[in-house]
């Protein structure tokens, strides 16, 4: 009932929160995950069909980011509560980028977007395309929010370190290769006293039995999920995305030997690049346009 109440307290009073001192660092962090695990970045080849790559993005801190409660809205807490360290993130003011994404012919979309946590605004969840870029969430505003509020609640107030906010499909298409980048588009700088997230967009626990709880003192610090699009290259035979000297002395020895089915020929006779069965002219011509230029397409 205590902590119901003093929660009850500060949405009603629209406490303001501010910090004790740019203690800590916390942040946004973006996922992708095409079945091995989840990571900041990814290598797929489209060149077959779409693929469809799982994303997360969650909110996390160190462990060592300070607030404070500042009873500046004219209620007072005796005693006063002292500074804490941030032991959950609780809401978050932002919107999101996927740049190079989503284009007419792409066969690039989302094929899915919701919240993960307990209390959420229907504009956080808005998509529109931005020429080539796909925005989710609403940009600048304040509304564009997601609260962890759920955890006020919990008998646990262990730090969560790393908290998912949001939730998603993507599908890549088929096309030249490229660099997707899902990253932050922007943060909310709402204002402190409504209790929407402080002036760098977020806030976070310190006391949640108590219903205390701060904004975040720093501004956030984006790690990107950076999705590398990379089409097939015949000519590169060592998989540096380059057409170069390597990949030359590889083509001449298997030239020199001809029949792919000559002892010591590479295995796959990759440099058969018009697949004849065999090394020659005809393949040096393919091979020789993609040398000239030395980037994969």
């Amino acid at each position: 009932m205590r902590s119901k109440l003093y929660l009850a307290l500060a949405l009603s009073a629209g406490l303001c929160f501010s910090s004790l001192a740019d203690v800590g660092d916390w942040g946004v962090r973006y996922e992708v995950n095409d079945g091995s695990g989840w990571n900041t970045a990814l290598t797929i080849d489209a060149s077959n069909g779409p693929v469809a790559l799982d994303f997360r993005i969650s909110v996390y801190h160190d462990g060592q980011m300070i607030v404070r409660w500042d009873n500046s809205g004219g209620v007072t807490i005796t005693p006063e509560p002292a500074p804490g360290f941030a032991v959950a993130p609780l809401r978050l003011c932002m919107s999101q980028r996927i740049t190079n994404f989503g284009t007419p012919g792409s066969g690039d979309s989302v094929v899915s977007y919701r919240a993960a946590v307990s209390h959420y605004n229907a504009k956080s969840l808005i998509k529109s395309q931005s020429g080539p870029d796909m925005i989710l969430g609403t940009p600048n505003s304040v509304y564009s929010f997601a609260s962890n509020l759920s955890y006020a609640f919990s008998p646990d107030h262990a730090p969560a370190l790393q908290t998912p906010y949001f939730l998603g499909k993507v599908q890549i298409g088929s096309g030249s290769s490229r660099t997707i980048t899902i990253t932050a588009n922007t943060f909310a700088y709402p204002n402190a006293v409504a209790g929407n997230g402080g002036i760098y967009g977020g806030s976070c626990y310190t006391d949640p039995a108590r219903a205390i709880w701060g904004a975040a003192p720093t501004p956030a610090v984006v790690i990107p999920a950076i999705i590398t699009v990379a089409m097939p290259c015949p000519s590169d035979f060592d998989g540096s995305r380059t057409v170069d000297d390597s990949d030359f002395d590889t083509f001449l020895f298997a030239h020199d030997l001809t029949d792919c089915a000559a002892p010591g020929m590479p295995a796959d006779c990759a440099a058969d690049l018009n697949g004849d069965g065999s090394v020659d002219d005809a393949d040096f011509a393919i091979f020789a346009v993609a040398y000239d230029a030395l980037v994969c397409s």
